[in-house]
Parts: structure tokens; C-alpha cells; sequence
């Protein structure tokens, strides 16, 4: 006897596997990745000796297009908390 899908792949929360899609051989379907964000977090102290908080976020986004002119565009922020 052959077990469901449901079976085969539990899922956490009992998310239904037809939201997932999935070629006929159990393969998950090519994906193309649109953006990636990198936070890091950073413990300083100002001349004062005041705690303060350095936030640098990287984030590359991609396009569909075949120009590799700018693709990914990369932004680079800083902030203080």
C-alpha cells in the first residue's frame, strides 16, 4: 500500500502539501533567488562610554534579465541604535 503525501513528507502545523509545488518526480520546482538580506548586529561604546548598538545591513537584489550590468544591485546601510 502506498502511503499519501501527507504521509510521506509531514509537514509542520499540518500545512497541506498541495501549497508546495512540486514536479512529478517529488522535486521541489525551480526557483530563481530575488533578494538576499545580511544583518549583522554590533556591540560599541562612544567616546562618552555610552552603549550603543552598530547595525550594517548588505542586501543584493536580482533581476530577470539576462544584462549583467548591475545585477545584483548591492546596498550597504548603517545604523545606530
Amino acid at each position: 500500500m502506498k502511503a499519501n503525501k501527507e504521509e510521506q513528507y509531514p509537514l509542520p502545523m499540518g500545512f497541506p502539501l498541495e501549497n508546495f509545488p512540486m514536479q512529478d518526480n517529488n522535486e521541489p520546482v525551480e526557483r530563481r533567488l530575488l533578494q538576499e538580506v545580511i544583518t549583522k548586529s554590533y556591540e560599541e561604546y562612544d567616546d562618552v562610554g555610552e552603549r550603543r548598538i552598530r547595525v550594517e545591513t548588505t542586501k543584493r537584489v536580482w533581476f530577470d534579465t539576462d544584462d549583467a550590468n548591475h545585477n545584483p544591485t548591492k546596498s550597504y546601510t548603517v545604523e545606530y541604535l
